[in-house]
């Protein structure tokens, strides 16, 4: 009787070092994929700002940054770039 008692609490134990575990194991994954968002935001703006020094519009720079470009009737034009869409990289870039 007091072994059973003693490996369940054993058990409850283990089980809460797992819970905690596991609650780490997320923080540090959250952490690790906000550093590796930031490591690709530095690099994307760093070659952003390494192509944009340039004076003409070459192919190269259409194609590297531009997905396609639209001319409606009117002669509105959009253009939607490669990575249209993040928020997060054009505040960057922006900022």
């Amino acid at each position: 009787m007091v072994l059973e008692h003693h490996q369940r609490c054993l058990a409850k134990s283990k089980e809460k070092e797992v819970g905690k575990l596991k609650e780490r194991h997320q923080m540090v994954v959250e952490e690790l994929n906000e550093e590796i968002d930031e490591s690709i935001l530095r690099g994307l703006k760093t070659t952003i700002e390494e192509k944009i020094k340039f004076k003409d519009i070459t192919r190269e720079v259409l194609n590297r940054f531009v997905d396609k470009i639209v001319v409606a009737d009117g002669g509105k034009i959009k253009i939607y770039y490669k990575f249209n869409g993040s928020e997060k990289i054009m505040k960057e870039l922006m900022g």
